[in-house]
């Protein structure tokens, strides 16, 4: 065979033949670079849920630490104690004699601001979204309504003492928003029994 005839019958396979190796790598390299694509998105997807999952955890961690430390159990300790020593238990509203001793007593001041502002910050947490937010609800939405039903003379004293609308704010709109619900969730409880009630004496007079 001559170099023409090698030309012309030889080298156009082996052209074809290198030219299908190679489109055969390219192949191979687009599937690998698929996977790797592939995986790559479920790494992220895997990432993403643990993420979610690992903040779930935290906001419930907080939503039940947060207001159970030594430091808030101490601030309420010292609250009682002082108020105990004024005749004042903090079950009711505070009344202008309880305001008057409240104001008057620099401990028992400073230490009922302390206690509300550990009530501001959970609230600050809760509206921002850092707190299982029905999971703080069932279980501080009573206890926070009635504070702020309790110390509202108290801030309202603060408020025109310094001369700010906004001293407590986060406290007094979660506090008011819980209240609501409470109530009307009372009122749903309360028309639920009265429908059961009612239909258990229909059932009785049927019988008669």
């Amino acid at each position: 065979m001559n170099l023409h005839e090698f030309s012309q019958d030889v080298v156009p396979i082996i052209t074809l033949v290198i030219s299908v190796i190679g489109l055969f790598l390219v192949v191979i390299q687009i599937k690998s670079a698929v996977r790797a694509i592939q995986q790559t998105a479920e790494s992220i997807k895997l990432a993403q849920i643990e993420l979610k999952q690992t903040s779930a955890w935290n906001k419930v961690n907080s939503t039940y630490d947060r207001l159970r430390t030594d430091h808030n159990a101490e601030i309420e300790r010292k609250l009682y104690s002082a108020g105990e020593a004024h005749n004042i238990k903090f079950n009711n509203k505070i009344s202008t004699d309880e305001l008057n001793i409240i104001v008057s007593n620099k401990e028992l001041f400073n230490t009922a601001k302390e206690w509300l502002n550990e009530f501001e910050s959970y609230c600050a947490a809760y509206r921002v979204g850092a707190l299982d937010k029905e999971l703080a609800f069932q279980l501080h939405g009573t206890r926070i309504s009635k504070e702020l039903s309790v110390f509202r003379p108290f801030i309202n004293y603060l408020r025109n003492q310094f001369h700010d609308d906004g001293i407590l704010f986060e406290f007094e709109s979660v506090a008011t928003d819980w209240a609501d619900r409470l109530q009307k969730e009372e009122k749903e409880r309360s028309d639920a029994l009265r429908n059961v009630l009612d239909k258990n004496r229909l059932s009785e007079n049927s019988t008669l």
